[in-house]
């Protein structure tokens, strides 16, 4: 009965301990993409462009249907747009292009949730032939990290992209612009600037 406890203890300080670390790693990765928001862009518009070559790789080495792959394909063209040096810094999550990317991210998803989930059964008559090779389902690993991979990681990635330049308050001294380096500051300040400009 005790071993069953401390167990649960362990397993819940685990979850916990694993939760808080990926919280400080999403900070510390929105701090360096706030301090290098054009080069985050370049690195992320070439993960998307390999991505890109790879889903469309993908019916051909492993049997994946074409609708999927090409709205895949049609997400990932948009997300690589939304990268452009010249739309990025006037980019908000109320942005059209960012809505679009959302529904289409979303879109993508399903489409990839539903092939996944309804996979092709070979009738009994085809089972029963002597040449029948059975086919290959994935396993739960394999359609997660395609997910997360796939699906999931230029998403996310714009969208900590676009939060932290929507969330970073220049200040101004005579003659140029220059960040402050307290961004809890920053942070604090902005919902009380916000309000006050309501006012």
């Amino acid at each position: 009965m005790l071993l069953v406890f401390i167990t649960v203890c362990a397993a819940l300080l685990g979850i916990v301990s694993i939760t808080l670390a990926l919280a400080a790693a999403l900070y510390y990765l929105s701090e360096l993409v706030e301090e290098n928001l054009l080069y985050t862009a370049k690195i992320i518009k070439k993960i998307a462009i390999s991505i890109s070559i790879i889903t469309i790789i993908l019916p051909l080495t492993d049997n994946l249907p074409y609708l999927p792959v090409l709205i895949s394909s049609i997400a990932n063209i948009s997300y690589i747009h939304s990268l452009n040096p010249i739309i990025l810094p006037n980019l908000s999550l109320s942005s059209p292009i960012i809505i679009t990317n959302a529904i289409l991210a979303l879109i993508s998803h399903y489409s990839w949730f539903h092939s996944f989930s309804n996979p092709y059964i070979p009738t009994i008559t085809e089972r029963l032939s002597d040449n029948f090779i059975p086919p290959y389902y994935p396993s739960f690993y394999e359609i997660s990290s395609f997910f997360a991979l796939q699906i999931w990681l230029i998403p996310f990635s714009i969208f900590i992209l676009v939060s932290s330049n929507e969330h970073s308050l220049p200040y101004t001294t005579s003659n140029s612009t220059i960040h402050s380096t307290n961004k809890l500051q920053n942070l604090l300040t902005y919902p009380y600037n916000y309000l006050s400009s309501l006012i």
